[in-house]
């Protein structure tokens, strides 16, 4: 909680009277789409989940000083998380009786509609163009970064 929510919170509350000040800003929060599915691990999607609707909250206060503030759900991203030692992809594949290569493969197969994961620059292309003008008009979003895997409709 301290890092991955009151950490941000924190950090909002100290930028927004510079970003008022100067009477413009952008808050972009990393999230997660287990903010708005289910995953396996109840605290991390619930702690995402009320980042979204800080996000959201927030970026109701902040709209009449032209402050926007949205969010970032990632999917499955190629990194460390997947692919470094100990991670996701090699404990799967201890389970599964496969290497990492096959496991990254088989998941994204089976879970993600494009068929792989993603790239950290497919989360940076999005934070860059919500902090551009080009965002000027979208506030209290929560944008999926998934390959198509999340299934709601809100």
């Amino acid at each position: 909680m301290d890092l991955m929510l009151f950490g941000p919170i924190q950090l909002c509350r100290l930028v927004i009277p510079y970003m008022r000040k100067q009477g413009w800003g952008r808050i972009i929060n990393i999230s997660s789409i287990f903010s708005k599915q289910p995953g396996t691990q109840l605290d991390y999607d619930a702690i995402k989940a009320a980042m979204n609707m800080y996000t959201k909250d927030f970026s109701n206060y902040l709209a009449k000083d032209n402050i926007l503030v949205n969010a970032v759900c990632p999917g499955p991203i190629r990194g460390p998380l997947w692919e470094g030692p100990g991670a996701l992809a090699e404990q799967l594949g201890k389970e599964l009786g496969m290497s990492v290569p096959e496991v990254m493969k088989w998941f994204a197969e089976q879970n993600i509609p494009l068929g792989h994961h993603g790239d950290p620059e497919d989360i940076a292309n999005v934070v860059a163009f919500l902090a551009s003008d080009r965002a000027k008009f979208i506030t209290g979003q929560a944008i999926n970064v998934d390959g198509g895997m999340v299934k709601t409709l809100i």
